[in-house]
């Protein structure tokens, strides 16, 4: 996918944020264009990617490594953003 990036440059696991679409169903009479999927956000440190998975950590532990992963299908990812943190 050519939106998630690999971020390891000068930072191990750099703070971002993940703009994606969720899946969503639904068991009524509902027509099919009264339907999109929802774009969420979610922040958390950068752990990897691939050509199928971006994964990220809600945590960090004492020696700086995320843990806490979730993993994305790159399909649902629209896009990922670096976040700065102001001193």
């Amino acid at each position: 996918m050519t939106n998630v990036i690999q971020l390891r440059d000068d930072d191990d696991y750099p703070l971002v944020i993940v703009h994606w679409r969720d899946i969503i169903a639904t068991a009524g009479w509902e027509e099919g264009d009264e339907l999109e999927p929802p774009v969420l956000k979610t922040i958390g440190w950068f752990h990897s990617s691939s050509d199928d998975t971006l994964k990220i950590g809600n945590t960090l532990s004492e020696e700086g490594k995320p843990y806490g992963i979730t993993a994305f299908p790159t399909g649902c990812v629209d896009r990922m953003e670096r976040l700065d943190l102001a001193p």
